[in-house]
């Protein structure tokens, strides 16, 4: 999987496109939900889930 990365005024953002074979709703729910988050990257955990937030 390649990424885009692009320079900004706070540092770097990367863009990984990856298409999956599930619906929308079930791909959301695993990235903003830490619990099910963890099952698949144990590392990464959301704090703060609006625009901008870590």
């Amino acid at each position: 999987m390649l990424a885009k990365l692009q320079k900004t005024e706070h540092g770097y953002l990367a863009q990984f496109d990856h298409f999956l074979n599930h619906r929308v709703e079930n791909v959301w729910s695993m990235l903003t939900d830490n619990d099910k988050l963890s099952q698949w990257f144990s590392e990464l955990r959301v704090k703060d889930l609006h625009e901008g937030g870590i």
